[in-house]
């Protein structure tokens, strides 16, 4: 009779010890998943309507080949697709993670009736060159030097202006804050936005929840990772030649720079989109309805906070290339056309 107490005192620790640890896993679970709460998937009715519309589009040429000219930042070639008529406003594009100047391949035939129109590849994306490591610092690196060479190029320019799509707004609101003399305007698609970490997020979903995807994405790619990101040099190019030159529907793949989910990024993330209020220069904002990526209520949000309401578009993450680019084309060409100061 003695001998059962200790054994059932033991029992009943570890259950009582399981259903902690339970339920602090769900607590985790829960609060982490309110990172991407807002995330609507198409339905199928949404799906269908995006196909038959695509298949009533024309085509657009791919970017296979580069028309343009290359720069170096930190000794690496950056490549630049480039439709130039010297005239006296430009668009320079720039690309999320894992992307290129490809990805802008639908809006080009548009953009360049009206301006001369400027796409760049990231270090160690697309054609530009290869690169092991990539973050904020490094891509706002680049960018700044292709802003720089096409001033240099085109000595009458007035106004160049900033679109940025995923990762790409952050890098375009770090580039106009360091070089204000030099941006007429940003215009955010989509646009990678400061996650607003709880206190368990912040712990556990860089210490412990980010560690874990990248040993699971980088298993069996030695030499192959690329530090910074999720994803491998390889998986961007199945990327590239997946979707390239492709009509998308409503629903595709998302890819995600990890760099972004440390605390400290969050942070500086934060205190840029409160910068770039300061600068006074148009700022346009857009999202997709079904995002797969970037939860539209946070867009809408920080559309309020900079007074610069959001622009919904019916496609995915990458709105550019989906079944709304005509409408994408319409709207950028008309808000950078007649570009209108958001009260500040």
């Amino acid at each position: 009779m003695q001998a059962a107490e200790p054994r059932n005192a033991a029992r009943a620790f570890l259950l009582a010890g399981l259903i902690v640890l339970f339920g602090l896993g769900s607590y985790l679970a829960w609060d982490i998943s309110r990172l991407q709460s807002g995330l609507v998937r198409p339905s199928g009715k949404a799906r269908q309507a995006a196909e038959a519309r695509l298949a009533q589009l024309p085509s657009y040429p791919p970017i296979q080949r580069y028309q343009g000219f290359a720069v170096e930042s930190d000794g690496i070639e950056i490549r630049v697709w480039a439709a130039e008529a010297n005239r006296p406003e430009a668009l320079l594009l720039v690309h999320g993670a894992g992307g290129g100047a490809w990805v802008w391949e639908a809006l080009l035939p548009r953009l360049r009736q009206q301006f001369d129109v400027y796409a760049l590849s990231w270090r160690g994306h697309f054609d530009s060159g290869e690169a092991r490591e990539g973050n904020l610092e490094l891509y706002t690196r680049d960018t700044e030097a292709v802003l720089r060479a096409i001033r240099q190029r085109n000595p009458g320019l007035e106004r160049v202006h900033l679109v940025g799509h995923s990762w790409g707004g952050p890098v375009a609101i770090a580039t106009a804050l360091a070089n204000p003399e030099a941006v007429a305007s940003v215009t955010l698609l989509a646009p990678v936005l400061p996650l607003a970490y709880t206190p368990a997020q912040r712990f556990f979903y860089p210490n412990v929840i980010r560690p874990i995807v990248r040993r699971v994405l980088e298993a069996g790619r030695a030499g192959d990772s690329f530090k910074g990101m999720f994803l491998a040099r390889s998986q961007m190019q199945r990327y590239l030649e997946a979707h390239a030159a492709k009509p998308y529907s409503v629903e595709k793949p998302g890819l995600l720079a990890d760099d972004g989910f440390l605390p400290e990024r969050q942070a500086l993330l934060v205190r840029n989109n409160v910068e770039l209020v300061k600068l006074q220069i148009p700022l346009h904002l857009a999202l997709a309805r079904y995002d797969n990526v970037i939860p539209p209520p946070r867009v809408r949000a920080w559309g309020v906070a900079w007074n610069s309401p959001a622009e919904e578009f019916e496609s995915g993450h990458y709105l550019m290339l989906d079944a709304a680019y005509p409408e994408v084309a319409d709207w950028l060409l008309k808000r950078l056309a007649r570009p209108t100061l958001a009260a500040r």
